[in-house]
C-alpha cells in the first residue's frame, strides 16, 4: 500500500505552468544511473517547473535508495555550484559514489536558499492504523546560516549521516520496475556504522505485508539506533540469492523472516564481503520477530551479551556433511546443545580465499627469544594471544602494550624484533611443528654503558607545570595510572614494594641510559643495572631505593627496608646496594648523605652509622651550593647544645636551671630526628 504523495505548497505566478507529461519526460531522461556506473550529474529543476512540483522527481528517483537530496538555490549562486560539484561525483569520491543519493537543484523557487533530504514516507496509513505516526514524515534540513555559503565539508558530513531512511523497504520503482538492492550504499565506503538486514519471504515486489509485519516490532529499536545501524529489507528471492550467498545470510528458506545485525563492518576493507578471515565477531541473528523476542534480543544487544552468528564458506550447501556446521545449524548444535555434553568447534581458512599464511600457520609457529628462553611470538595485545602468521618479505611495526617494535626478516625462517624504546633487538625464528627451538647460544657481551652526562646536560622530565607543590600532592593521585601489559615496575618503599611511577606515570622508557625526573619538590636520578633492575636516588636527600621490573603475578623480592634500616633478607650483615656511577649527581647526593650520617667530620667512622651517634650538619648564614642546599637543617645553637664538651661544674642551683629534674637535657635541646 502506497501512502499519499508528499505535498509542497508554493506561491507562483500563473504564467509559469507546464504539463505534467512534459515534466515527466524531462525527468525520465535524467533518472539516476549510479547502479550502472554511468556518469552522474545534478538534476536541475527551473522556475518553469514550479507548477508541476517535485512529485515526478521523487517517483523516478526514490527507489531503491530510499532518500533524495533537494536544494533550493538561486541560479549560478555559490551554493548552486556546490551542488553541481557534489551531484556530479565520480568513483574517485568513494564515499559519495557509494552513497548513491540523487540530488536536485530547485532553481529560483524560494527567496532563501536551503538544503534538505527527503526520505521515503511509505506505509504511512498502515502506521496510522495501529496508532503510530508515520516514519520519516519530515525532511531533514541542513543547518546552514541564512544568506551564507554552505561549506562543502559540512554538507558532505550531513549527507553521509542522514541519507539513509529509518528502514529501506523493498518496493517497486518507476513504472513498477524492481530495482536491485543498493548493496554499495550499505556495505560500501559511505556507511560508517553497522547494518541491520530484515530478510523476508515475499511473492513479488508488490507483496508488502510480510515486510510490514517483520518491521512492526523493530521500529523502536531502529529509531534508537538511528545513525549507528542502517536497517534495510532484503527479499528472499532469486534476484538476491547471489548477494545472500556472498554475505552467508538468509539462506534457510524455511524461515519466513529473520534479522541479521552487523554491529560494524570493520575488517572488510578491499576483501570480498564474505571473507572476514577469522569471522566477524559482531554479527548477530534473530529468527523470531515477535514483540517479546525482538525486545529480548535488543536488550541483550545493548548489554553486549548476544552470541556471535557464525557462517562457513560453504554456507550455500543445503545439506552440510556430517560433522560440518552451517550458520542455520550453529545455534542448535552449539549454543543449544546439552550443557552436560561439551562441544568442540574448529574453524579453518584456506589459501584459496585470501589466507595464504593459514597453511603455513598449521605447519609451525614463530618464536621470540626472551630472557627465560624461546617463547611464542605475540604481535597483538597480550590478552588476545595473536600469534604471527604473516608474510616475511617486508619489515613492519607492531604494538605490544604501549611499546612499539620494529620487525625485519633475514629469511623466511629468521628475523629480528627491536624494541624502539630501549633499542634492544631480539632474535625470531620459525619452528616447524614437532621440532625443538634452536639451542641456546652464549649471550653476547653487554655493550659499554653510555657516558654519564653532567647534571646540567641531563634531560629533565617535569611532572607538573608547578613543581613546588609537595611530593605528597603527586603521590596522592598515583592510583589514577597503572601499568598495562604483562610487566610492571616496582619500587621498594618503607611500606613495602609499590608500583614505580616516575613522573607520576607508568615507566615505558629506555634502560640503557640514566633517567632524571622531578616529582613535587624533589629531583630523582635513576640508574639501571640491567633491563629489570636499578636504583633511584633522591638528589636532595641522597636516599637510595631499589627498583625492579617483574611479571604481573610473580612474587616480589623480600623487603629489606630503606636507609639505615636496610637489612638483608637473610639477616646477616649489612645489605649491599648498587652504587651510582662515579661523577654522577646520584653519587654526589649519596656521598653528601653519608657525610650527614656521620656528623659531618673527617674523623667519623666509615662503617654503617648507628642511630645513637647521628650528628647534623650546621646551617650557616650562607648555605652551601649543591643538591642539599634546600634541605631543612638544625640550627647552630641546637648543634652546640648537643655536641659541645661538658662545662665545669656549677652550683646546684645553676645546674638545675640548665638540666631537667633528672639531670637530662631539656626536650627542646635534644637533637632532631633526621628525615634524610
Amino acid at each position: 500500500m502506497h501512502s499519499a504523495p508528499l505535498n509542497f505548497t508554493y506561491e507562483m505566478p500563473k504564467s509559469m505552468c507546464v504539463t505534467f507529461a512534459a515534466m515527466s519526460r524531462v525527468l525520465l531522461l535524467l533518472i539516476f544511473q549510479g547502479a550502472a556506473g554511468k556518469p552522474r550529474k545534478l538534476f536541475e529543476i527551473g522556475s518553469n517547473d514550479k507548477e508541476v512540483g517535485l512529485d515526478p522527481f521523487y517517483e523516478g528517483n526514490m527507489e531503491p535508495w530510499g532518500a533524495v537530496c533537494v536544494g533550493y538555490v538561486k541560479q549560478d549562486s555559490p551554493n548552486h555550484r556546490l551542488l553541481q560539484k557534489l551531484g556530479a561525483n565520480t568513483a574517485e569520491d568513494a564515499e559519495l559514489w557509494d552513497l548513491q543519493i540523487p540530488m536536485a537543484a530547485v532553481i529560483d523557487w524560494e527567496e532563501e536558499e536551503s538544503l534538505q533530504i527527503v526520505r521515503r514516507n511509505y506505509a504511512a496509513r498502515l502506521w496510522e492504523m495501529i496508532e503510530q505516526p508515520p516514519m520519516d514524515a519530515e525532511p531533514v534540513i541542513f543547518a546552514g546560516k541564512s544568506g551564507k555559503k554552505w561549506k562543502e565539508k559540512e554538507v558532505r558530513a550531513w549527507l553521509l549521516e542522514n541519507a539513509f531512511p529509518t528502514i529501506n523497504y523493498r518496493v517497486a520503482g518507476y513504472q513498477g520496475k524492481q530495482n536491485p538492492f543498493p548493496f554499495d550504499k550499505y556495505f560500501g565506503k559511505s556507511n560508517t556504522g553497522g547494518v541491520g538486514l530484515v530478510l523476508v519471504k515475499i511473492k513479488d515486489i508488490n507483496d508488502f505485508g510480510p515486510q510490514f509485519r517483520a518491521v512492526r516490532y523493530l521500529r523502536p529499536h531502529m529509531e534508537k539506533l538511528r545513525g549507528k545501524i542502517r536497517f534495510a529489507v532484503v527479499e528472499k528471492t532469486a534476484k538476491t540469492l547471489e548477494m545472500r550467498q556472498a554475505l552467508k545470510v538468509g539462506l534457510n528458506e524455511s524461515l519466513e523472516s529473520e534479522l541479521i545485525l552487523f554491529k560494524d563492518l570493520e575488517g572488510l576493507g578491499d576483501r570480498p564481503v564474505g571473507n572476514h578471515w577469522h569471522g566477524n565477531p559482531h554479527k548477530y541473528r534473530l529468527t523470531d520477530l515477535s514483540e517479546e523476542s525482538v525486545n529480548a534480543f535488543f536488550e541483550a544487544y545493548y548489554a553486549g551479551k548476544l552470541p556471535t552468528y557464525w557462517a562457513s564458506l560453504d554456507e550455500a550447501n543445503k545439506a552440510p556433511e556430517d560433522g560440518e556446521l552451517a550458520s542455520f545449524t550453529f545455534d542448535e548444535q552449539v549454543f543449544k546443545a546439552p550443557k552436560k555434553t561439551g562441544t568442540l568447534v574448529a574453524f579453518f581458512n584456506d589459501a584459496s580465499v585470501g589466507c595464504a599464511d593459514c597453511e603455513r600457520g598449521r605447519e609451525g609457529e614463530w618464536l621470540i627469544k626472551l630472557e627465560r628462553g624461546w617463547s611464542a611470538w605475540i604481535v597483538g595485545e597480550p590478552w588476545l594471544e595473536q600469534k604471527f602468521h604473516g608474510p616475511t618479505d617486508q619489515p613492519f611495526r607492531y604494538m605490544f602494550g604501549k611499546t612499539e617494535f620494529q620487525v625485519e626478516f633475514q629469511s623466511e625462517t629468521e628475523g629480528t624484533s627491536t624494541n624502539l624504546s630501549t633499542g634492544k633487538p631480539r632474535p625470531l625464528c620459525f619452528v616447524p611443528k614437532g621440532q625443538a627451538p634452536p639451542e641456546e647460544a652464549e649471550e653476547a657481551p653487554a655493550p659499554p654503558q653510555a657516558p654519564i652526562l653532567e647534571m646540567s646536560e641531563r634531560p629533565m622530565q617535569a611532572t607538573k607545570a608547578d613543581s613546588n607543590l609537595p611530593t605528597c600532592c603527586y603521590l596522592a593521585t598515583n592510583n589514577t595510572a597503572s601499568y598495562e601489559g604483562e610487566y610492571h615496575w616496582l619500587i621498594e618503599l618503607e611500606k613495602g614494594w609499590s608500583p614505580w611511577m616516575p613522573g607520576n606515570e607508568p615507566f615505558d622508557g629506555r634502560t640503557d641510559e640514566p633517567l632524571r625526573y622531578t616529582l613535587g619538590r624533589y629531583d630523582f636520578e635513576v640508574h639501571f643495572e640491567d633491563e629489570s633492575h636499578g636504583t633511584q636516588t633522591n638528589l636532595t636527600s641522597g636516599k637510595v631505593r631499589r627498583i625492579q621490573r617483574l611479571r604481573k603475578g610473580d612474587p616480589v623480592p623480600a623487603w629489606e627496608g630503606t636507609g639505615i634500616r636496610r637489612r638483608p633478607a637473610n639477616g646477616t650483615g649489612a645489605a649491599d646496594i648498587a652504587l651510582a656511577p662515579v661523577e654522577s649527581a646520584a653519587m654526589a647526593a649519596q656521598s653528601n648523605r653519608a657525610v650527614r650520617r656521620t656528623g659531618g667530620y673527617q674523623a667519623a667512622a666509615v662503617g654503617a652509622p648507628v642511630k645513637s651517634t647521628q650528628k647534623f650538619a650546621l646551617r650557616t648564614s650562607k648555605p652551601a651550593a649543591g643538591p642539599t642546599a634546600a634541605r631543612p637543617q638544625v640550627s647552630e645553637a641546637a648543634h652546640k647544645a648537643t655536641s659541645a664538651p661538658n662545662p665545669p661544674r656549677s652550683p646546684a642551683g645553676a645546674a638545675a636551671t640548665a638540666l631537667g629534674p633528672n639531670g637530662t637535657v631539656p626536650r627542646f635541646m635534644r637533637p632532631l630526628k633526621s628525615k634524610a
